[in-house]
């Protein structure tokens, strides 16, 4: 086994049940993510009520995450009732109004992940630019407090082949004021080599800690946990 990384900080997203969230408890997972209406069908997708009802699981010791995206007023809406830590959010819209979105998660007291865009069609449309550094400065004016890098988008999030971009990880994160989170792909098995690949610090993992979608493996957490010293 090698040697545990005790500062990674592993979120565990998808939780759909009291169950699962008592299990990442056990294990010491720091952040847990609740996908709650996504813009676009995926398996993990719950109610803002059956998520603002599964938070209250959430110790305050570690960080809930809301995982949406939609119009400014929706995300706003599930964010006011669901009270989460951090709201991750799934954007397309233009820069001015994900900082306008991000002043106000921030006026309630909720943190915000910007997610990097995951083409050059979603660069230009976003931030009229494909320049990594620009995007990844941008991000991080617009009041964002950590950037995601993730395969996963509105466009393809049901996918399961998906694999975490290292290289993009390494490279925004080398350039970023803010954390930056490796998320894509990552089993017990390459969590690892992804992490020594990219030099995260952060990690995101849905996939790679359950048996099928919305059911965790007790295994697999426990694994992914101990890898890291927790």
């Amino acid at each position: 086994m090698s040697k545990p990384e005790t500062n990674v900080v592993i979120k565990v997203c998808g939780l759909m049940n009291e169950q699962d969230i008592m299990l990442c408890r056990k294990y010491n997972v720091d952040r847990m993510g609740l996908v709650t209406e996504f813009p676009t069908p995926v398996p993990w997708n719950i109610s803002r009520e059956k998520a603002a009802e599964l938070r209250k699981f959430i110790p305050q010791d570690k960080t809930a995450v809301v995982v949406t995206g939609g119009s400014p007023d929706t995300i706003m809406d599930i964010a006011t009732l669901v009270r989460p830590d951090m709201v991750q959010i799934h954007f397309k819209g233009s820069l001015d109004i994900m900082k306008e979105l991000i002043a106000r998660l921030h006026a309630e007291g909720i943190g915000v992940i910007g997610k990097f865009p995951g083409s050059e069609k979603d660069m230009l449309g976003i931030f009229g630019s494909t320049d990594i550094k620009s995007i990844t400065e941008l991000i991080a004016l617009s009041g964002a407090d950590e950037i995601l890098i993730d395969p996963r988008n509105t466009d393809n999030a049901a996918e399961k082949k998906l694999s975490a971009d290292t290289n993009l990880v390494r490279t925004v994160k080398n350039c970023s004021k803010i954390p930056v989170i490796l998320a894509g792909g990552i089993t017990p098995e390459n969590m690892m080599d992804k992490l020594s690949e990219s030099e995260a610090e952060y990690v995101d993992i849905m996939n790679g800690s359950e048996n099928s979608p919305g059911e965790k493996s007790e295994e697999k957490i426990r694994t992914l946990c101990q890898l890291l010293g927790k």
